[in-house]
């Protein structure tokens, strides 16, 4: 779910850390993420849930399915939307079917990897399907290209630092220099690397918490909202609260506060 505070730029995405380590290693060096809140700052200053994420696993430590859900002011209770089935061959995650509660649909994500063990093409099978193929260069940079079955498509460019996306550029649909972004991050553990899989917003990619980050727009599509501050609270070395500020990309105003928190297993 996307809030709309919260300008998901395509400048977020693509690269996939890849690891050696099996399943049972994983779960001997990795905490586990148990559940991700997310809440948005009212006018007077506390804080309203938005969603949540509940992750279960195998007995092993391997993620098997995880819940989404939305937050209903009203009744003052979570309702799940949907749930994710995690398929694997080996380590690695192949395939992801999505059940949406209310109508029961269906939607997959299957995962291609090529010889080294990286992966090479995401294809998302919904009301509009996505396929993206990513090229490795030699170095640190990564290419993605996105293309949907109604006709739109983007590329994205992208150079690792130290496992960490440092920048990110964006070509559009007309061919056109759409944006560029500039990373910084911490020294501390990214707790979406710890899931095992990456979506197709590529929230894993990195494997520290991002602190910075500078953006610059050429074409006419420009965000409402940009972040302008993250900040953490660490309980060893793990993130257990998130908060990002906004501010209009036009006039430089604050526009407002988003806050996750994390639970870890114990």
């Amino acid at each position: 779910m996307k809030h709309p505070l919260i300008y998901l730029t395509l400048s977020l995405l693509l690269v996939i850390r890849c690891s050696s380590d099996d399943d049972h290693q994983a779960a001997e060096t990795k905490p586990r993420l148990l559940s991700v809140v997310m809440s948005m700052q009212r006018s007077d200053g506390t804080f309203r849930p938005g969603y949540s994420r509940t992750f279960f696993y195998s007995s092993s430590g391997r993620l098997e399915r995880e819940e989404y859900a939305s937050y209903e002011s009203e009744e003052e209770k979570f309702y799940v939307l949907w749930t994710d089935a995690f398929t694997y061959a080996g380590n690695k995650v192949t395939r992801i079917d999505r059940t949406r509660t209310e109508t029961g649909s269906m939607s997959t994500t299957n995962y291609t990897y090529d010889t080294k063990g990286r992966v090479s093409a995401i294809h998302l099978d919904e009301d509009i399907d996505t396929d993206v193929t990513i090229t490795y260069e030699a170095g640190d940079t990564l290419n993605a290209l996105y293309q949907s079955s109604n006709g739109r498509w983007f590329k994205y460019r992208m150079l690792m630092s130290g496992d960490n996306i440092v920048y990110g550029k964006t070509i559009d649909d007309s061919n056109r220099f759409a944006n560029e972004t500039y990373y910084e991050f911490d020294d501390n553990v990214n707790p979406y690397s710890l899931l095992g899989f990456t979506d197709m917003f590529f929230e894993s990619a990195s494997k520290n918490n991002k602190v910075r980050q500078s953006s610059s727009y050429y074409t006419p599509a420009k965000p409402t909202s940009v972040p302008y501050s993250h900040e953490y609270t660490y309980l060893n070395g793990l993130p257990v609260k998130q908060t990002i500020r906004y501010k209009s990309y036009n006039t430089g105003e604050h526009t407002g506060v988003a806050q996750w928190e994390f639970e870890y297993e114990e």
